[in-house]
């Protein structure tokens, strides 16, 4: 079986993660590529991996969190 997308270029978004950890993470690595990406409820990373954010910015992603 496969699945196949057909679709424009994609393009940043607002992402509500609904508290999920993976959401934030794998939508932050897909904004660093198509452009500006707000990710609702980021501090949700810190369950599973609270250096995340931190090691997105030592490689070079522009990561800007509120509030900080």
């Amino acid at each position: 079986n496969r699945l196949i997308i057909a679709g424009s270029r994609p393009k940043g978004s607002a992402i509500d993660t609904k508290g999920d950890h993976r959401i934030a993470m794998a939508f932050s690595i897909l904004g660093s590529v198509v452009g500006e990406t707000i990710i609702n409820d980021a501090e949700c990373v810190s369950k599973t991996f609270p250096q995340f954010w931190d090691i997105l910015k030592s490689i070079g992603s522009e990561v800007e969190i509120d509030g900080e």
